[in-house]
């Protein structure tokens, strides 16, 4: 509605200093680059654009018109900090990655003296360090009975193996290595080949291990 009656929304901001001309020629040359050079979408232009008119805010703030080409990695450094608290370390790099992308072109466009982009500290992320090192008793539970709802010889199959991971702590290769004749019915025991140490343990047969391995069993899996 507001683009239909005055023809562009939001509207041209209007430069009230020389630090809000430079920022307003530094992004409009910085859009269309990203639009254009690079053929980014438009999500990914947006998230660029807000991280780099923040720093040029902050930057023409604090040191004026003529600090681009005189900015160091100290102050590189103190805007990370001012970004990062609060923030996860995921969201944390994505603001590096945002910067660097300004840097370069500041770089590029013979704004700054040095490309700075290489000097952003972003931190290390790790291939599923979101996932939960351990689940809790109540989560345990949860995942057991749901799996015991299933009463095919898969489902069964997956119950007794999440039985003896959850009362045993049972690596997955001694888990495959688990035979019928090493579950002791009358002694009420198991027997168990550790792969790690090559070691034998005999531990007691827990009641919902031992139903859940011979559900498995009479349904057919050996």
């Amino acid at each position: 509605m507001l683009r239909l009656a005055q023809g562009q929304w939001p509207p041209t901001p209007i430069a009230t200093c020389a630090a809000d001309a430079l920022r307003f020629a530094i992004c409009e040359e910085y859009e269309i680059w990203l639009r254009e050079e690079r053929g980014l979408a438009v999500a990914s232009i947006d998230a660029l654009m807000w991280e780099g008119r923040n720093f040029l805010v902050w930057q023409l703030n604090r040191h004026g018109v003529d600090s681009l080409m005189a900015m160091t990695v100290g102050d590189i450094d103190c805007y990370m900090d001012t970004r990062s608290p609060h923030q996860t370390r995921k969201s944390v790099k994505d603001v590096a990655e945002r910067l660097r992308s300004m840097l370069r072109y500041l770089h590029r466009t013979g704004r700054t003296a040095i490309d700075l982009s290489p000097h952003v500290v972003a931190p290390l992320l790790y291939a599923y360090e979101g996932v939960p090192s351990i689940l809790t008793p109540d989560q345990i539970a949860a995942v057991l009975q749901s799996s015991g709802t299933d009463k095919t010889p898969a489902g069964l199959r997956d119950h007794a193996i999440l039985q003896l991971l959850a009362t045993y702590g049972l690596r997955s290769g001694e888990i495959c290595n688990l035979r019928v004749k090493d579950i002791d019915w009358r002694a009420e025991s198991i027997r168990i080949r550790h792969t790690k140490t090559q070691a034998t343990s005999y531990l007691p047969l827990m009641a919902p291990v031992g139903e859940a391995v011979l559900a498995y069993l009479q349904a057919g899996g050996l």
